[in-house]
């Protein structure tokens, strides 16, 4: 039976187009990102956090400003019945023309296992201090539904208040997520920023513009959020 073939030009020709079609369709794929407040895209500038990943340690980057960091996470279990989580993190910031920033963090939640139920015996909580006297603190929401890690704090900075809250639904979709997808950043009322988890080797900023008021709140609540390895997420 004849069967035509093409020139070997030809199939070139195809192999390459099958191969940008692949490619342009795997780009067009984007992950999931935290669901956002309305019109905050639009008064804040967005901002990857670069040079997390999965990493215990190494150098980072938000905007022009860059730093170090260092992370631990550990999870132990007593007799198959008591499980003790804590962690920490710390991380140095660097602008041009600005005082250096550093924070350190520290993380616990304690948990019983009876049966198959798994009961909080010490909630999650995480406080965080700068070398300035600012300070992060963040516990369960004991408001939340029992099916969510929902999260509540409070970062106090220079007269600066901020409401930390988490966030547990993605653009797109109305099934909340056990865990945070990210959280968002109140000042008198008004959401100001946000951090987005729901990638959590890169993490999206939301923040005012350099020069703003908060801005400098806002980062660095926002990089200690960040940084903290949440157990009710995927373990690192």
């Amino acid at each position: 039976m004849y069967r035509p073939t093409l020139p070997a030009h030809a199939t070139g020709a195809l192999g390459l187009l099958a191969a940008a079609l692949l490619a342009s369709g795997c780009a067009s794929i984007q992950p999931a990102r935290m669901s956002l407040p309305d019109g905050l895209a639009a008064r804040t500038e967005q901002l990857p956090v670069q040079g997390f990943g999965g990493k215990r340690r190494g150098d980072f980057t938000v905007g022009a400003a860059s730093g170090r960091f260092e992370r631990n996470a550990d999870d132990l279990a007593l007799f198959e019945m008591l499980d003790f989580r804590r962690g920490g993190a710390r991380y140095t910031l660097q602008a041009a023309g600005a005082v250096e920033v550093e924070a350190q963090c520290k993380q616990r939640e304690i948990g019983a296992q009876v049966g198959i139920l798994a009961l909080p015996l010490r909630p999650y909580a995480v406080n965080c201090q700068w070398r300035d006297g600012a300070r992060l603190s963040l516990e369960a929401d004991p408001r939340a539904a029992r099916t969510l890690q929902g999260r509540q704090g409070r970062f106090d900075a220079a007269g600066v208040q901020l409401q930390v809250s988490s966030v547990h639904t993605l653009q797109g979709s109305r099934l909340p997520l056990a865990h945070p997808a990210g959280y968002t950043l109140t000042h008198q009322g008004a959401v100001v920023g946000a951090i987005d988890l729901s990638d959590s080797g890169k993490p999206l900023l939301w923040r005012p513009p350099a020069g703003r008021p908060l801005h400098d709140a806002v980062t660095n609540a926002a990089l200690a959020l960040a940084l903290m390895w949440d157990p009710a997420a995927s373990a690192p």
